[in-house]
């Protein structure tokens, strides 16, 4: 559960002051982004220095989930259309313990379902939103080639009709 707002805190460590946080919050209201993000993208701050807030805000560890590759066990709990849903990106399985980016990391009813879904413990860990839903969409579509399988055979069997080629040459020489 928060402990205070991200524009308190923000005010608190002289990240902005009110001016720049009045401005960011009448963008916010327009754009309906969260308050953060809106603040990454007028470069009042980073997105190392967000995920610091965040995880100060909900008291749990605050991530960058674009820099973690998840288990693709960790993965299977969870389908693209939940995980968007949810604002959840399994990341981890051990020991029985899920570990799970979240936007909300206190929002009692997504913990409830996640854990419904894997059966675990959990360990949530926040994560901004813009980078979340990004890192969400990354890890359930494959950006591989769909024929990348067919394209590495026909590599493979064209190696093999070089090798002959070039063991049948070597033979004409020799002879």
């Amino acid at each position: 559960m928060a402990t205070k707002n991200l524009g308190d805190l923000l005010l608190d460590q002289h990240v902005v002051d009110h001016n720049d946080l009045e401005s960011a919050l009448e963008v916010q209201r327009k754009s309906g982004e969260r308050l953060g993000s809106t603040l990454v993208r007028l470069g009042k701050i980073d997105e190392s220095m967000l995920v610091r807030l965040l995880g100060e805000q909900h008291q749990v560890e605050g991530i960058n989930p674009q820099c973690i590759e998840p288990q693709a066990e960790a993965l299977e709990i969870l389908d693209l259309t939940s995980a968007m849903r949810l604002g959840a990106l399994p990341l981890w399985i051990r020991d029985s313990t899920l570990s799970v980016a979240l936007a909300d990391p206190g929002d009692a009813n997504i913990l409830a379902e996640l854990g419904r879904r894997s059966g675990m413990t959990l360990k949530p860990f926040v994560a901004p939103q813009m980078l979340l839903y990004a890192a969400i969409k990354d890890a359930y579509t494959d950006s591989r080639d769909p024929r990348e399988e067919e394209i590495r055979q026909v590599l493979t069997r064209s190696l093999g009709h070089l090798k002959k080629i070039v063991a049948d040459l070597e033979q004409l020489l020799d002879d």
